[in-house]
C-alpha cells in the first residue's frame, strides 16, 4: 500500500470505487455545496473583478501566452496543462481560459479588468470551476475521464462543512509538490487534523499508529470524496489487513481464540494512536470488553462455527441496560432503542468518544434521517449546527414526552436562543385560545414557517416568505 500520491486516486461514486486514467487531474477539493453552481455551469463573471461584459469572448492559449510566459511554460508542461492545451476540446475547456474565464475584455483594456482570479477563500467559485470538470455531473460538458469526485460525498463530509474549497490543499499552478499540493503529503493534514496524535491537547500520544506518523493518512482516506462522512475509504477492513494478517494464529490467540478476519478493527482500536502496551484499544470500553469478558456477549469460538450472542441483541443490551431506564413509561421510544438495535449508534467494545458512540452524534443519526442531513448543508443552516453538528443538543437519543424526541417542548427550546420579534402569534393566543396550524391541525410552532435544520431560502423558510410562506396558512390571500 502507498500514499494518494504515488498512487492513482480513486474514484468513488454511488456505484462503488473505480479507478481513472485522469488520477493526475485531482487538483480539487470537491466541496459540495457549490452543486447548483456546478451543474449550471461555471458563469463568464465573478465577483473578484473578472470579466464583467456580456460580450466577452475565448482568445486561446498564445494570446494569453504573449503576456504570462513565465507562467505559461510550466504549466504547459504540468498535468493540468497537458489535458487542457488539446485543440480537440472546446475553448471553455481549453488553457488558462478554462479555469479563468474568457479574456478578450482583459486584454481589450489593457489588463485593467481582471480575468477571474480563484482564491482559497472563496470555495463557491473556486470549486464551481474545479467541479465544472472534476466533479460527477451529466450536465458538463468536460470528458467523462475528468469526472473522477462525487460532490455529494463531499458536501456532507468535514472537509465539505468546513467550507474547504480546492485551493485550501492544492496550488492550482505547478508547484514542488506532487499533485500540486501546497505542502508535502506527509505535512498537509496533520496541519488540521494535528490532534489524532495526540492523548490531550497539546500533549503527544504515548503511541503514533506507524502510517499515521509517516503522513501516509490516504491509506484509510479519501480526502475528496467518500461513501463514508469520515472520509475513509470503502473497506478498511483490507487496509487493515494490508499490514496485520488475520489469519497469523497469534492474532487469534491475542484475541482470546475469536476469528477477527471478519470483524472491523475499529470497533475496538483507535487507528491514530494511543497506549502501544494496550495495541492501541480505543480509550472508551464498554465493561465487559475492558475486564476480558468476552462470553458476557458472545458465545465461545470453535472451529467450524460462527461467533454469536448469547441472546438476541435486543434482550442482550436491555438486560445490562434496564429499558424502564433508557425509555421510561409514558415516553416516545427512539425506534432503534425500542428495537434493541443498540449498535446503529454504539460501538459494543471500544471507542474513542464518549458514550462508546461509533462515530459523530450527527453522523450516527443521518444513517436513517437523510432528509435532515441534506437541510444541514443547505445555504442557510441553523447556526448551532455549524458550530457543533450534534443533534443532542435540541434531541433525546432514545426516549422523551416530546414529539420528535425533543428535549423540551418546541417553543420553549427554540426560545432559549431566538427571541421571537416578530408580529405573527405563535402558541396561544392573548386569549388563552391556540393559533393553529392549517397543515397539523396543532398549536402553530416554529418548524410551521422554518425548515429548523437548514433551508435554501433566508431565515430557514419553507417558502418564500414574500408571499408564498403566508398563502400555504392563509388561503383567503391566494386570490
Amino acid at each position: 500500500m502507498q500514499s494518494f500520491v504515488g498512487s492513482e486516486t480513486m474514484r468513488l461514486s454511488g456505484n462503488g470505487p473505480r479507478k481513472t486514467h485522469w488520477a493526475l487531474l485531482s487538483g480539487c477539493l470537491l466541496v459540495g455545496s457549490v452543486m447548483s453552481a456546478w451543474t449550471q455551469g461555471v458563469p463568464n463573471t465573478a465577483a473578484n473583478g473578472a470579466d464583467t461584459a456580456a460580450s466577452a469572448s475565448y482568445v486561446g492559449l498564445p494570446a494569453c501566452k504573449a503576456c504570462h510566459a513565465k507562467i505559461y511554460d510550466p504549466w504547459l508542461i504540468s498535468p493540468h496543462g497537458k489535458a487542457l492545451e488539446q485543440g480537440s476540446l472546446p475553448a471553455e475547456f481549453t488553457g488558462c481560459e478554462a479555469c479563468h474565464g474568457p479574456g478578450s475584455r482583459h486584454i481589450a483594456t489593457g489588463a485593467q479588468e481582471k480575468p477571474r482570479v480563484l482564491k482559497a477563500d472563496n470555495p463557491n467559485e473556486t470549486n464551481a470551476v474545479c467541479g465544472t470538470c472534476h466533479f460527477e455531473s451529466d450536465s458538463s460538458k468536460a470528458p467523462a475521464a475528468w469526472q473522477e469526485f462525487s460532490g455529494t460525498f463531499f458536501d456532507r463530509s468535514a472537509h465539505g462543512r468546513k467550507g474547504l474549497s480546492c485551493l485550501s490543499c492544492h496550488t492550482g499552478h505547478p508547484g514542488p509538490n506532487e499533485k500540486e499540493l501546497i505542502k508535502p503529503v506527509e505535512s498537509l493534514c496533520v496541519g488540521c487534523h494535528g490532534s489524532v496524535m495526540e492523548d490531550s491537547p497539546g500533549k503527544k500520544a504515548a503511541y503514533i499508529h506507524s502510517p499515521v506518523a509517516a503522513g501516509k493518512c490516504a491509506m484509510c482516506h479519501d480526502p475528496h470524496a467518500s461513501a463514508n462522512r469520515d472520509l475513509t475509504v470503502p473497506d478498511l477492513r483490507s487496509v487493515c489487513q494490508g499490514c496485520h494478517d488475520a489469519g497469523d494464529p497469534k492474532m487469534t490467540e491475542a484475541h482470546k481464540g475469536y476469528p477477527v478476519a471478519e470483524a472491523k478493527c475499529v470497533s475496538c482500536h483507535d487507528p491514530h494512536s494511543h497506549d502501544k502496551k494496550g495495541k492501541l484499544i480505543a480509550s472508551t470500553q464498554h465493561m465487559p470488553f475492558k475486564q476480558g469478558r468476552c462470553e458476557t456477549c458472545h458465545t465461545k469460538p470453535s472451529p467450524g462455527q460462527p461467533v454469536g450472542l448469547v441472546k438476541p441483541a435486543k434482550e442482550l443490551c436491555l438486560s445490562c441496560h434496564p429499558a424502564s431506564v433508557l425509555m421510561p413509561e409514558g415516553e416516545k421510544a427512539h425506534l432503534p432503542a425500542k428495537e434493541g438495535i443498540c449498535t446503529a449508534c454504539h460501538n459494543p467494545h471500544a471507542s474513542s468518544r464518549k458514550e462508546l458512540m461509533r462515530t459523530r452524534t450527527a453522523y450516527a443519526c443521518f444513517t436513517c434521517h437523510s432528509k435532515v442531513e441534506g437541510d444541514t448543508v443547505e445555504a442557510h443552516r441553523h447556526k448551532i449546527l455549524e458550530a457543533d453538528l450534534n443533534c443532542v443538543l435540541c434531541h433525546k437519543p432514545h426516549s422523551s414526552k416530546q414529539e420528535n424526541l425533543l428535549t423540551r417542548d418546541e417553543m420553549t427550546l427554540c426560545s432559549q436562543c431566538h427571541k421571537h420579534s416578530f408580529s405573527h402569534p405563535m402558541g396561544t393566543k392573548a386569549d388563552g385560545s391556540a393559533v393553529i396550524d392549517p397543515s397539523t391541525g396543532k398549536s402553530l410552532v416554529c418548524a410551521g414557517c422554518h425548515d429548523v435544520h437548514g433551508s435554501k431560502l433566508e431565515a430557514m423558510t419553507k417558502a418564500d416568505k414574500s408571499r408564498e410562506l403566508c398563502v400555504g396558512c392563509h388561503i383567503d390571500l391566494r386570490h
